[in-house]
């Protein structure tokens, strides 16, 4: 059994080590770990005749005060088979219940951790538009978004279409175009505004009145590049024109530092005055400034409500909303209803393990009915018989729940480490209310299961039991 969890161990270090960093094997080293936590977990299993009975002993001599608890101890370690079978197979149930528990809360801490960092932005609401251009972001309509419940901060940010961005001076003939084909849009969120509502508000000391955040898409070896922002105008015949600087408005054009920062979105970020400058470079209202909100939620994790009275306070047609916050609502919803599904099957596993607590002790009070009627001769109390076997239904019980944990939560860092450690900083989180559950729920049953064998005990009668046979 130590052979095959050394061999396992090692196979889960193997699979740690390929999958570590970004160009890791994420295919093998998957692989390796599962194997590697299926060896472990075998062999644990095929030598917990050797180690349950001690573990249960150890912990049972920590509240072995009084007669009763006493001998429940002793009784627990007489027969080490039946103790550890029974404490293995809830041990088996918890190990998977706890371990898909903590995987799932790990991967939600996780899944945040790179949505705070990637996209900033929790919820962007774009204005509607009608014939006259982008409707105004009213005082009023900040005001009741902030009615909700659930709203951290919301400000308006402003944005300019249809601009060109290029790398100045000029490369080349044909420069060189920050974002490909892509005519780009410039957003202008206060640096105070920046630090209330974005999620990483460090942001806002990356971008200035003379500097800008680069998109998602862009290069980000641009960063502290000089890029030249113009609106780019056709020659009067129609046809594009491949040399920028002989564009029209190219010469007028404001010239910015591109600073190098993950802002989650497609557009470009500076101050409402850089804004205002560029916007002045032309007079057709078709480029002009457009408005969004940008929306903070209190917590992340439960911001489905916040979407939906959102939508409710506003039609589809006066704001349109987007952002990273949608995207946790999708991946919390997928891993909920996995979790829910594995979570009910494996609940069915720990009921069937915990039959086996009553039949334990069912065992134990035939096999030691001479010895309970010794007892009683010599002066203990039903009451004190009783006790004594719920102690011990309790500890088998609970040490099976608690070893369960431990492992649970070891597999469930492993797994997460093999699964996302490739891509994202693993930040291992455990539901400790439902930890606490688990282990409140084994002590109970394990109570509940004493009570049938201690009346049984109980109720025989001691010179019944010690007659001759």
């Amino acid at each position: 059994a130590l052979l095959i969890v050394a061999i396992g161990a090692g196979l889960i270090a193997l699979g740690l080590a390929m999958g570590a960093g970004n160009d890791g094997n994420v295919e093998l080293s998957l692989a390796a770990g599962i194997l590697g936590g299926m060896l472990t977990f075998v062999g644990l299993i095929m030598s917990s005749v050797v180690w349950v009975p001690k573990v249960v002993g150890a912990v049972g001599k920590l509240f072995a005060v009084g007669a009763s608890s006493k001998l429940a101890r002793a009784n627990t370690i007489r027969n080490p088979r039946r103790t550890a079978a029974t404490a293995t197979a809830l041990f088996i149930g918890v190990t998977l219940v706890a371990m898909m528990s903590v995987g799932a809360a790990t991967a939600r801490e996780t899944m945040n951790s790179v949505l705070n960092d990637e996209f900033p932005i929790d919820i962007q609401g774009q204005s509607g538009w009608d014939v006259t251009g982008p409707k105004e972001i009213t005082e009023e309509m900040l005001e009741r978004v902030r009615a909700i419940d659930g709203v951290e901060a919301v400000a308006v940010m402003h944005s300019v279409n249809y601009i060109g961005a290029y790398v100045a001076p000029v490369q080349s003939a044909e420069g060189y175009q920050v974002g490909g084909d892509m005519q780009n849009s410039i957003l202008g969120l206060s640096q105070e505004d920046a630090r209330k509502v974005l999620r990483t508000p460090e942001l806002a000391d990356q971008f200035s009145d003379t500097s800008a955040i680069m998109p998602s898409w862009a290069d980000q070896a641009l960063d502290g590049k000089t890029v030249r922002f113009f609106f780019e105008v056709q020659s009067n015949d129609g046809e594009w024109i491949e040399d920028p600087t002989q564009r029209k408005g190219f010469d007028d054009g404001i010239d910015m530092t591109a600073v190098k920062g993950t802002t989650g979105t497609f557009d470009w970020i500076t101050t409402p005055a850089a804004l205002e400058r560029l916007a002045a470079l032309t007079d057709d209202a078709n480029y002009k400034i457009g408005q969004s909100m940008i929306i903070k939620v209190t917590d992340v994790t439960n911001a489905g409500d916040v979407v939906d009275s959102l939508r409710d306070v506003f039609d589809e047609d006066s704001m349109y909303f987007s952002g990273a916050v949608l995207e946790r609502i999708q991946f919390q919803q997928a891993i909920d209803i996995i979790l829910l599904v594995l979570v009910g099957l494996l609940a069915v596993a720990v009921i069937i393990a915990l039959i086996g607590v009553p039949n334990t002790l069912s065992l134990s009070v035939i096999e030691r009915r001479r010895e309970s009627a010794t007892l009683r001769a010599i002066g203990m109390s039903k009451k004190q018989l009783k006790r004594s076997l719920g102690i011990e239904g309790m500890l088998i019980a609970g040490i099976g729940a608690l070893l369960g944990v431990v492992l649970g939560i070891v597999y469930a860092a492993i797994g997460s480490n093999l699964l996302l450690g490739g891509f994202a900083d693993v930040r291992l989180s455990i539901r400790w209310w439902d930890i606490a559950a688990i282990l409140v729920i084994a002590l109970v049953a394990g109570l509940l299961a004493s009570v049938l064998p201690a009346r049984g005990a109980a109720k025989t009668s001691p010179v019944e039991a010690l007659a001759v046979d």
